[in-house]
């Protein structure tokens, strides 16, 4: 099996295809990825990158890489059109796993088209949540490639509960009063993850601190406007490891335009931590609202409200984000999943 990846960049669809590939190694599945650049900075996943910088290179050096692998996986809307073009000389199957919300990615019919003619070269497409089959069927009359739901899976050992030690630690070594009310949001500082309504709801709040664990290219802007609304916010930039911020925090907060199945809440919730989210996407495969956290509209009025109460009910419904993320996202079913679609698409 041979894994493609946007980048090296440790985010959301690269961290599950190396997760799902150690997985599959462990079932005797030989597995590698390779990412199709390379990423800059510190927070990198240990995966080779394509050494070609034009489409044309990285097709040649993807399919000398494809001689010995019996099935392409492409993760994510950047590797369609590479695993797509790359495959065809080759007759390799390949399929395609979709990450966010089809209709969000592909507006114009323009778009739509041409995924649409890149989609119906896969030899299957996987989606994390049903109402993505029935989006992506519809859009994209999808009537011979099939599409399977398998949920997203998180290596759960990784994610154990923090201690009231480990939250003082935590709380210490950031600079946080032990007695702050704080909420955190891990994001990339890109338009789709608005983290704006973030800082607009929290500047409704009183006492209430939020810490930002990400980079990108609005940082300044919402730095700035964390400014103007005199909103208790830190940027604390990139992080390869968030696991201290949510453990320095008491609720999670998700405000984006667009998403998938976020990965950044279920790892708040395997860590015990409830989560205040828009609804968008497959969120609500994630938050039970009302009982593990709360989905609310992307007003700053709604997200404020919500984020308060998390705060007043943070203990119980943390413990219910766990058993349900527990439940849900297991690493163990979701690959053996995998593993059923790859064999029945290998030719």
């Amino acid at each position: 099996m041979l894994q493609l990846v946007t980048s090296t960049h440790r985010r959301g669809a690269e961290t599950f295809a190396v997760e799902l590939g150690e997985a599959l190694s462990e079932r005797c599945r030989s597995v590698e990825t390779v990412a199709l650049r390379a990423g800059d900075g510190p927070d990198t996943l240990p995966v080779e990158a394509c050494r070609g910088t034009s489409a044309p290179a990285r097709w040649r050096e993807l399919r000398q890489r494809m001689r010995h692998a019996d099935v392409v996986v492409a993760h994510g809307a950047a590797t369609l059109r590479a695993a797509a073009e790359a495959t065809v000389p080759r007759y390799r199957p390949f399929v395609y796993r979709t990450i966010g919300e089809p209709a969000y990615w592909a507006r114009t019919r323009r778009q739509r088209l041409g995924v649409g003619m890149l989609l119906r070269r896969a030899s299957a497409i996987a989606v994390y949540y049903p109402a993505a089959a029935t989006t992506l069927r519809s859009m994209y009359g999808l009537r011979s490639t099939p599409v399977h739901v398998i949920p997203k899976g998180v290596l759960i050992d990784r994610y154990p509960v923090g201690t009231p030690s480990d939250r003082a630690a935590a709380r210490t070594a950031l600079g946080i009063d032990p007695e702050a009310r704080v909420v955190v949001i891990v994001a990339a500082l890109s338009r789709e993850k608005n983290v704006g309504l973030a800082i607009d709801a929290v500047a409704r709040l009183d006492g209430v601190e939020l810490l930002v664990v990400g980079d990108g290219p609005e940082r300044v802007a919402l730095e700035q406007r964390a400014a103007a609304v005199s909103a208790p916010v830190r940027f604390e930039g990139t992080t390869s490891d968030p696991g201290p911020y949510r453990a320095a925090a008491d609720v999670n907060l998700l405000t984006s335009r667009t998403e998938g199945v976020p990965g950044s809440l279920i790892e708040a919730g395997l860590v015990g931590l409830p989560s205040v989210t828009t609804d968008v996407g497959g969120v609500r495969e994630v938050v039970v609202d009302g009982v593990s956290g709360f989905v609310v509209p992307a007003r700053p009025d709604a997200v404020a409200g919500a984020i308060a109460a998390a705060l007043d009910d943070a203990g119980e419904l943390g413990a219910t984000a766990r058993d349900t993320c527990i439940e849900r996202f297991d690493m163990a079913p979701v690959a053996d999943a995998w593993v059923e679609l790859l064999e029945g698409v290998r030719r």
